[in-house]
């Protein structure tokens, strides 16, 4: 008996006819009828009473439907209908030319369907259908090629663009390439695009942006053509490649460098093994962006990475050899194990990321390694639900998390918001139980100390309950109804019973809330029951242009913590202080934008403390812990921009506030972007006095042996090595500065290599 003839047979639509019924299909048959048949109409539906009652309804059009040339099927699949955007069942998707249409209407009404399914069957042939948002994702993922115009409605550019393009629909259609439209921005967003209209190719769900003039249809035409038949490594931009990540099982990703004849060789190599890829069910795409191979850790492209389940893996070998390349491809499919990533690319998964599972490990660890043994056992399951599971050894990074515990340590992540495991990880199922339980709850995450300064840190706005927890589970179940909300307004909510945590920032009586804005503490002053208050009072500090108040605690925090921090201290019952601060606050957003915190107190004894007898208000800046007061200046009074001239250091928010602040009167690149009064070439002579003397000079007296053992001791070398300069050695600067100010003017401001 031949196999093939058998499958064939058993997936053949007329072999499995019923009389009077709707033919029950499974996700395969399914597949195949869509690609196969013109006109297809698909009831979802699930074993309860409303499918039962609306499939004896429509079994009596089913005929009728037949000899209007419409093949009529049902499935019972909720997890299919979940990824072709059904949410509620029994739904009706017709489908024609293998682009879907979803009935909004009765549907018990049998007469009704039957009219508008052959009212839909003859729809002009020159119009692009339009589709919802919910079946897009679903058409890409079971279409094969798809070309798909993202368009506003409201927009007179993408009217005319569409008359256009409808005229080359039918064409299209017939080399085999569905041709749909959609008018919805933010899924438009979600691939990048900012303007519209825009139209995209997708092969395999690999998208591929058309360049051209969409006015011109028969150059589009000749252009999806061209794509379809083209074995080329498909394009992709960072937002694209994010998503895909994201949405793919495996992914293939060869960063390159388009100007790089190394990288042009080796992306004509693995153009011979894309077809391969695609048969093992793996899309390989390429992108040329410098920045995201830098946040990768990618110094000389190309590089090619494999992603599972959205954990990437680095191939080590030989690019060139496009054999050993697919079988390793191939092979990582199949791997068990939790991966191995690096510093930069965690960052990334952090940062990129939904969920994700991180081991910190010890690698000479006698624990770690039976620790990774276990966890690599439930590995499996957690990419079964969408969750990444890496391992990294880096006690560095695990430390800038607040981790100071003995590794290994289990962190989970959700959306860049950690969680610490605090149970057996000898214990693999326990393990997996609450990996699962932090997926599904809606619970605010709770933070350590150690923990909570870190987020405050790596976070601009982030959102903190203080609570006691023996007393305070009602408050915290009121303020999980707005966890959601703050997330959309990008804050960061966390909850801690950590009373070290409370005590470091003034915290007496819990519960309190504490809103962090750039580092920037505010205690919330309202009823922190009433979640609706609090979350409007939260969007509030979004927005609002006051200088924060902060208490002693606070203050001191800051002044420890901050490099850079300008503190007002002021009177709250004088008019004068009053005044002071409203023209101020003029200046809060400015020095945010220097990265300068700006926050005030009315505290007179610390004050005091401070060495301030003055009336106040006295505004003060500390930086590194030292405090400067301020004192009115003259307008004669000379101030000095100074900017790294280094290419790896030139800033184009620099450039942008020098452009608004001092017009023409600073010197730069003088590039089109900038205003600088004129030209300096890059690398020629420092005239920075940290950059030719200074860091040479710290380096010199700092490296060597034997060398600093820690951080603290690094920190303390640095500070001896500056209190070593003497009267002398700045006297010496001087005159070189004033040497390199004269080469410069001997070569009339030529470029000078080696000064």
């Amino acid at each position: 008996m031949k196999e093939d003839a058998v499958l064939a047979w058993l997936t053949n639509i007329e072999s499995m006819e019923l009389p009077d019924e709707i033919e029950e299909v499974n996700a395969k048959v399914l597949e195949s009828l869509i690609d196969e048949t013109e006109y297809v109409a698909v009831l979802f539906y699930k074993n309860d009473s409303v499918s039962e009652e609306v499939l004896k309804d429509l079994e009596e059009i089913d005929d009728d439907a037949d000899k209007s040339g419409i093949s009529f099927v049902k499935i019972s699949d909720e997890v299919l209908a979940l990824e072709f955007g059904l949410e509620t069942l029994p739904a009706l998707l017709y489908y024609r030319n293998k682009v879907p249409l979803l009935y909004d209407g009765n549907l018990h009404d049998e007469k009704l369907v039957l009219n508008w399914l052959e009212a839909h069957k003859d729809l002009d042939a020159d119009v692009i259908e339009d589709i919802s948002s919910n079946i897009l994702p679903a058409l890409i993922d079971n279409t094969t090629f798809l070309a798909v115009l993202f368009y506003d409605k409201n927009d007179e550019k993408s009217q005319t663009t569409l008359l256009e393009l409808e005229a080359i629909d039918d064409d299209a259609s017939k080399h085999g390439i569905p041709f749909v439209k959609i008018s919805d921005l933010e899924v438009a967003a979600d691939y990048g695009i900012t303007e519209l209209p825009e139209l995209v190719y997708f092969e395999k769900k690999i998208p591929n942006f058309y360049q051209g003039d969409l006015s011109n249809e028969e150059e589009v035409l000749n252009w999806l053509i061209h794509q379809k038949e083209s074995d080329e490594i498909e394009d992709v931009t960072n937002k694209v490649l994010a998503q895909m990540i994201k949405t793919s099982d495996f992914l293939a990703v060869l960063f390159y460098d388009s100007v790089s004849n190394a990288s042009q060789t080796i992306t004509e190599e693995l153009e011979r093994i894309d077809d391969d890829c695609d048969q093992h069910g793996i899309p390989l795409v390429k992108i040329d962006d410098s920045q995201l191979e830098s946040l990768y850790g990618i110094k000389n492209p190309p590089a090619l990475a494999f992603y599972k389940k959205q954990v990437p893996k680095f191939y080590t070998g030989d690019l060139a050899n496009e054999e050993q390349v697919l079988q390793w491809l191939v092979e990582q499919m199949n791997v068990e194990e939790i991966e191995d990533v690096s510093s930069a690319v965690l960052q990334q998964m952090i940062k990129n990321t939904d969920f994700l599972s991180i081991l910190f490990y010890s690698k000479n660890d006698v624990k770690s390694q039976k620790v990774i043994k276990e966890l690599e056992n439930i590995d499996d399951e957690a990419d079964e639900r969408n969750l990444p599971f890496v391992k990294i050894a880096d006690e560095e990074l695990a430390k800038s998390y607040g981790i100071e515990d003995e590794l290994p340590i289990l962190l989970y992540f959700e959306k860049q918001i950690p969680s610490l495991y605090r149970g057996d990880l000898m214990n693999e199922e326990e393990v997996l139980k609450w990996l699962v339980h932090q997926m599904s709850s809606d619970e605010i995450e709770e933070v350590t100390d150690k923990l909570l300064l870190a987020m405050v840190k790596k976070h601009d706005q982030v959102a903190v309950l203080f609570y006691d927890a023996t007393s305070d589970s009602h408050v915290i179940h009121e303020l999980e109804k707005i966890d959601d909300e703050a997330d959309q307004q990008g804050i960061v909510f966390l909850k801690t019973s950590d009373l070290a945590a409370a005590e470091k920032f003034g915290i007496e009586y819990l519960p309190a809330l504490v809103f962090f804005y750039d580092g920037m503490p505010n205690i919330y002053p309202g009823d922190i029951k009433d979640e609706d208050e609090v979350l409007e009072w939260l969007i509030t500090q979004l927005t609002k242009d006051e200088i924060e108040d902060v208490t002693e605690k606070m203050l001191l925090y800051l002044v420890d913590s901050s490099p850079n921090l300008a503190a007002l201290f002021y009177d709250e019952d004088a008019a004068v202080s009053a005044v002071v601060m409203k023209e101020l606050e003029n200046i809060d957003d400015e020095l945010s934008e220097q990265g300068i915190p700006f926050v005030k107190i009315s505290d007179y004894s610390l004050a005091k403390q401070f060495g301030l007898n003055d009336e106040l208000p006295i505004l003060v800046y500390f930086e590194n812990k030292i405090p400067s007061v301020y004192e009115e200046e003259s307008e004669q009074d000379n101030f000095i921009w100074l900017q790294d001239d280094a290419p790896p250091h030139w800033n184009l928010s620099v450039c942008d506030w020098l452009n608004i602040s001092v017009p023409n009167q600073w010197i730069g690149r003088k590039t089109p972007h900038d205003k600088a009064c004129f030209a300096w070439p890059p690398r020629s002579p420092h005239l920075m006095i940290c950059a030719f003397y200074l860091w040479g000079f710290i380096k010199d007296c700092v490296y060597v042996p034997p060398l600093p053992a820690d951080f603290p001791d690094l920190r303390h070398q640095i500070e001896a090595a500056v209190a070593r300069i003497t009267s002398d050695s700045l006297n010496k600067v001087w005159d070189e500065l004033a040497y390199r100010l004269n080469v410069c003017h001997v070569t009339n401001g030529a470029h000078i290599e080696h000064s």
